[in-house]
């Protein structure tokens, strides 16, 4: 059975989708992801981890590595 646990956007694999649970940078981090749609409570699904390209809403969206690993997700995970 699946549960859900919380991981950083890195970690899924491609095709993989999660609920953007928190975003742990500062302001700016914060802000810079909320003007490209990556919000709180968003599914977001990783297209590609090299280079990372994320689709939200539909939109593909290429990510540094840096500003990716500030995006948490929750996802259904076999443990």
């Amino acid at each position: 059975m699946g549960r859900s646990v919380e991981v950083p956007l890195l970690f899924l694999g491609p095709g993989e989708k999660g609920i953007i649970s928190r975003i742990v940078g500062g302001f700016c981090a914060r802000a810079r992801l909320e003007e490209m749609g990556l919000t709180p409570g968003k599914e977001v699904e990783l297209l590609s981890p090299n280079p990372i390209i994320v689709s939200v809403d539909g939109v593909r969206i290429a990510l540094g590595y840096g500003i990716a690993s500030k995006i948490l997700v929750r996802t259904r995970r076999r443990i």
